[in-house]
């Protein structure tokens, strides 16, 4: 067979391995922080693409010698110039571009790509300068790959029984791990002996600088447990941007603005309460709920909801307390430990872009996801609490919603389902509102990395949740 044949029936096998590999679900899996693409269009797009691949690659094996009609043409140089071509084209930022989303591109992602792409020019590189010598490469070094297989099916037969063993003995090192961390969860996150170490990560991060912080140690005014006055209460529960974080009068808060409009248009017939704490996930604000909010019995609970919810750090409470509760059942904490690890890592080393730590928050891979269904289903089913609870999902300005929309959705999609109402035009009204204002005119200090709402957008959220709680509570 001649060299030009061998190089056709190469060329066309690897077209079939790229048509079969290179499909909507392997790139969903390896390529999407929460394994989907943004629209169904790109998945058809690459399913027409791998077709076309594994199609022309089957037409080069089956009809090799038409192929070859043009005998003053180099298929060598050909082929090099073609891998090249792919090496400058397959980039991160135009494959993130074509294929799949905008906030995909993780270091890692980069570097990997990098190194595809410089592998790719330099075989393509020689290909155009000396053929010969890479085919030599390519049957010397799958000659090469058969011995070693064949020497290592030799040794697995040969040495079967010490592999047994093995695996014997690390089933059971990881069984006895498996009771470890269990034992760990029922010892160190049981409800009562972890409820003080909550209090203390939660009220630890406080910042006693700020004013207007009550006995509650919330920033909001004081109020009696007994509602003598039979008012209508309102509880607010969310992080820093429910607690003002940055905004130094606590009567510029979004709640007390909603606060004093119902005060002034319903006088002594609402009661509001602010319960935001700086850095809480949503664990703590679980703990905040069950051992702060309910005591004063609210009627509408409104869950000022953020993208960074999910999301767990030093200060928060261990995820492991979900477990505790029986919020993550029937799954392997092994599993969850190693993701804790991973994730650390990831925040740490900042291996992932802001948009990529968005996404990431919502994959069912994260544990901080896993909690956040299993509290928010806790809540929808919870018979023991009166209040209706609202979810007020803090929207975000008009340029970030490319990026945020799946976290969105999901986040919407979980409420729906434990009948939690939604405030459903939030996002659009703040839109409307802030789409000439420049980011300095809407946080407190963008260009210093303050990312809190400053006082004007604070009343324009006020404004938004009045509107739509009169509706509600009518």
């Amino acid at each position: 067979m001649s060299k030009e044949k061998v190089f056709l029936k190469s060329l066309g096998i690897i077209f079939i391995l790229i048509g079969i590999i290179f499909n909507p679900w392997i790139v969903q899996y390896f390529f999407s922080p929460d394994k989907k693409f943004d629209y169904l269009w790109k998945s058809f797009f690459i399913t027409i693409f791998n077709i076309l691949i594994f199609i022309t690659g089957y037409l080069i094996i089956k009809y090799n010698e038409k192929f070859m009609l043009n005998k003053k043409l180099n298929y060598n140089k050909l082929a090099g110039l073609g891998l090249i071509l792919f090496s400058l084209i397959a980039n991160p930022f135009i494959i993130e571009r074509i294929f799949l989303r905008k906030f995909i591109l993780t270091k890692p992602f980069i570097i990997n790509n990098i190194i595809i792409e410089f592998i790719f020019f330099i075989i393509g590189f020689l290909m155009l300068n000396n053929f010969k010598h890479i085919n030599k490469i390519i049957i010397n070094y799958s000659t090469y790959i058969k011995k070693i297989l064949i020497s290592i099916k030799n040794k697995i037969k040969s040495n079967y029984k010490n592999i047994l063993i093995l695996l014997f003995v690390l089933t059971i090192i990881l069984i006895l791990f498996e009771f470890i961390l269990i034992l760990d969860v029922n010892l160190n996150y049981s409800k009562t002996k972890y409820s003080e170490i909550s209090k203390i990560k939660i009220f630890g991060n406080l910042d006693s600088t700020i004013d207007g912080i009550n006995s509650d140690l919330f920033r909001d005014v004081e109020h009696s447990i007994e509602n003598n006055d039979n008012k209508i209460r309102i509880a607010f529960l969310g992080d820093s941007y429910t607690m003002g974080s940055s905004i130094p009068n606590s009567n510029d808060i979004f709640s007390s603005i909603f606060r004093d409009k119902l005060n002034k248009e319903f006088p002594n017939q609402y009661e509001v309460f602010n319960f935001g704490m700086g850095g809480a996930n949503i664990l703590d604000l679980y703990w905040i709920l069950n051992h702060s909010v309910l005591k004063y019995e609210p009627d509408y609970i409104i869950y000022s909801f953020f993208q960074n919810d999910m999301e767990f750090y030093e200060h928060n409470i261990d995820y492991r307390y979900c477990f505790s509760l029986k919020g993550i059942k029937n799954e392997i904490l092994i599993q969850n430990y190693l993701n804790d690890k991973k994730y650390n890592i990831m925040f740490r080393y900042e291996l992932f872009n802001s948009q990529n730590k968005i996404t990431l928050t919502v994959n069912e891979d994260y544990y901080g996801w896993k909690c956040f269904k299993y509290i928010i289903n806790k809540l929808g089913s919870n018979n023991n609490i009166n209040s209706k609870l609202i979810a007020f999902i803090l929207p975000i300005e008009e340029k970030r919603i490319d990026g945020n929309y799946i976290m969105i959705n999901e986040t919407k999609n979980t409420f729906r389902k434990n009948n939690i109402k939604i405030i459903e035009n939030a996002q659009k009204l703040f839109s409307n509102a802030t789409r000439n204002l420049t980011k300095d005119e809407i946080y407190v200090n963008f260009s210093g990395g303050d990312m809190h709402f400053n006082e004007k957008i604070n009343k324009i959220l006020a404004d938004i949740l009045y509107d739509n709680m009169l509706e509600i509570i009518k």
